[in-house]
């Protein structure tokens, strides 16, 4: 697979993930590694890198972990993300990994964490619980789910 940006969306709802500039580094059953360099754009007053950009990555990367192969096919919606920061973050570029923990029919687990790439430091870690369903043909959920 090519290391470069992977717009899952297939362009549906792509402006957060353009905004974050994450690139889809490598991406099997069960696992997903991301990775970004850190713009001033992601930074709070220039310094630490905001919190809300370590937690969307964490969302993604666990949402990812059990998409490989459904691009298009699912919807999946977060139904739990708990975070813990462990380290205040002023890394260049981070990466993100998610791997499944357990799946069902309907709602999967899994567990995220954010690192430097350079000290291979953990930054900050999920798990999280989501929701699976299969897209209607014009990709909307049906109307009682909504």
């Amino acid at each position: 697979m090519s290391v470069e940006y992977l717009d899952y969306t297939n362009g549906d709802d792509s402006h957060y993930h353009e905004m974050l500039g994450y690139k889809m580094t490598e991406w099997r059953d069960g696992f997903v590694r991301l990775e970004m360099e850190v713009q001033p754009r992601h930074r709070q007053r220039g310094t630490y890198t905001h919190g809300g950009i370590l937690m969307g990555l964490l969302d993604i990367a666990g949402i990812l972990s059990n998409l490989y192969g459904k691009r298009g096919k699912f919807e999946t919606l977060t139904l739990s993300l708990s975070t813990a920061f462990l380290a205040a973050v002023h890394s260049q570029k981070l990466a993100a990994i998610g791997e499944l923990t357990k799946s069902g029919n309907s709602v999967y687990f899994a567990d995220s964490k954010v690192i430097d790439i350079a000290s291979e430091t953990i930054l900050a870690t999920a798990q999280g619980t989501f929701r699976i369903r299969p897209k209607k043909r014009n990709g909307r959920p049906r109307s009682e789910e909504a």
